[in-house]
């Protein structure tokens, strides 16, 4: 799984809006809604509902994001954890 689609759908999520997630992640529109319908495609589940300009999550949406917090944390926590696991 590549975990930039998954921290491009979380930011969708959290924003609720493709638009101000590409501005957020610097990516363009058409990039953040390939990096979700890729996820989407690969888990084989849709995550968001999309609702004309705006989208929300759905259940599976809700639970990925959830996932995502409890599994992998910020990105700051995942390289201070492979940092670590260098050290020992």
């Amino acid at each position: 799984m590549d975990l930039r689609r998954l921290e491009v759908f979380a930011k969708v999520a959290e924003l609720g809006s493709f638009s101000r997630a590409a501005e957020a992640l610097f990516l363009t529109q058409p990039t953040v809604s390939e990096h979700v319908r890729a996820l989407e495609d690969e888990l084989g589940v849709q995550l968001l509902d999309r609702l004309g300009r705006g989208a929300a999550p759905t259940r599976a949406g809700q639970l990925c994001s959830a996932t995502r917090g409890g599994c992998w944390g910020s990105p700051a926590r995942r390289s201070r954890r492979s940092t670590s696991s260098r050290a020992a």
